[in-house]
């Protein structure tokens, strides 16, 4: 999963939402 957060932070995308910068938001 580390991964796959790792990968979704480089995108700007979030694959559970599809929402752009989610992850990067909720830190």
């Amino acid at each position: 999963m580390f991964e796959v957060r790792n990968r979704s932070e480089r995108q700007g995308r979030n694959p559970a939402t599809g929402e752009t910068n989610t992850i990067k938001n909720s830190k």
